[in-house]
């Protein structure tokens, strides 16, 4: 018998490295713009009035934010020749951060978990994947081939990514040039698919992955995905794979309903 799959709405909900409309309105946006100059300098190294023009702030605002993240020990600023000296780049700081949260996370912690027992059960490489941007990062992962922890995989272009994507209509969005239309017809209709299915395949080379939801409200921030070198992950026994992919991702929120 199938398993009923729960109906997930496509609405926003928090994601994480993907920006979101703010729920209220900030009576102090220092702390707000910082951390929108440190996502700047994360992505491209840049000037204060690099930073300015991005953000659409004035120069000598963006070279405050700077100079207080560079104080604080996020970004520093480059040595060298006349143009190099006026340049930010982060430091390892961010990841010293992150290497405490991903041993704290809940989400992590018990990701390791499922996906340690989804290789146990089934004999494929499995990991779980959250938002990044526009890409999908690995949180946690066991088997020989499944991708390292902290992989960015392409969100349209992957199971994990196609499953979180398919509930976050802004998400799409942000996916494709705004006059490509072919490309936001083809990302609605995998969606659709998606929505309806519960789940996403997909296959590049000899692996193929199959991937499903962690049902969270209001919408899924994270993904279970197996994958296989072998063919295991063909039509004949996936919906056996399915029902053990969704009874992880049932326990996992179970386990981590919130991050």
């Amino acid at each position: 018998m199938t398993r009923p799959r729960p109906s997930v709405p496509d609405r926003p909900g928090p994601v994480v490295g993907v920006r979101q409309p703010p729920s209220r309105k900030l009576p102090n946006l220092t702390a707000a713009r910082a951390l929108r100059a440190l996502e700047v300098i994360v992505f491209h190294a840049a000037s204060a009035p690099g930073v300015a023009a991005t953000m659409g702030i004035h120069d000598r605002t963006a070279r405050r934010l700077l100079h207080t993240l560079e104080d604080e020990g996020y970004v520093q600023c480059g040595r060298g020749n006349y143009r190099r000296r006026h340049t930010y780049s982060p430091t390892p700081r961010l990841l010293a951060l992150a290497g405490q949260l991903a041993a704290r996370l809940p989400l992590a912690r018990h990701g390791a978990h499922a996906v340690r027992q989804l290789r146990q059960s089934t004999g494929l490489d499995a990991y779980l994947v959250v938002p990044s941007y526009g890409d999908v990062i690995v949180l946690a992962r066991a088997g020989e081939y499944a991708p390292a922890l902290w992989t960015l995989l392409p969100a349209s272009d992957s199971a994990g990514g196609s499953v979180l994507l398919a509930y976050r209509q802004s998400w799409r969005d942000a996916q494709r040039p705004a006059d490509d239309q072919m490309a936001s017809v083809d990302l609605e209709a995998r969606a659709a698919e998606v929505r309806r299915d519960g789940y996403a395949a997909n296959a590049e080379g000899d692996v193929t992955s199959l991937a499903v939801p962690v049902p969270m409200d209001p919408a899924p921030l994270a993904a279970l995905v197996l994958s296989s070198h072998t063919g295991a992950l063909g039509d004949n026994g996936r919906e056996a794979l399915l029902t053990v992919l969704r009874d992880a991702a049932d326990r996992l929120n179970d386990a981590a309903p919130s991050t």
